[in-house]
């Protein structure tokens, strides 16, 4: 679950993980957290702006890079 806090002149993207048999059960906390979140302003970068799309892109190629950099090393330690 992924949280957009705008701002001006930057924003930023709140993230929430879990086990995916687990999150119904964290929902609430996340999104309680969530409400909590300060600091942001109304009318900030909307979330398809293309920075905001850029960021979120980018945190995802990101993510795809380090899983699979965690599968390459657990198979290296598993050969060995």
């Amino acid at each position: 679950m992924a949280i957009l806090v705008p701002g001006v002149p930057n924003s930023a993207v709140v993230t929430y993980t879990s086990l995916r048999s687990q999150f119904p059960a964290l929902r609430a906390g996340f999104e309680a957290h969530a409400a909590s979140i300060t600091g942001g302003e109304q009318g900030g970068t909307p979330i398809l702006a293309a920075a905001s799309r850029a960021g979120l892109i980018g945190a995802i190629v990101g993510g795809v890079v380090g899983a699979l950099a965690g599968v390459v090393a657990w198979r290296k330690r598993r050969a060995a």
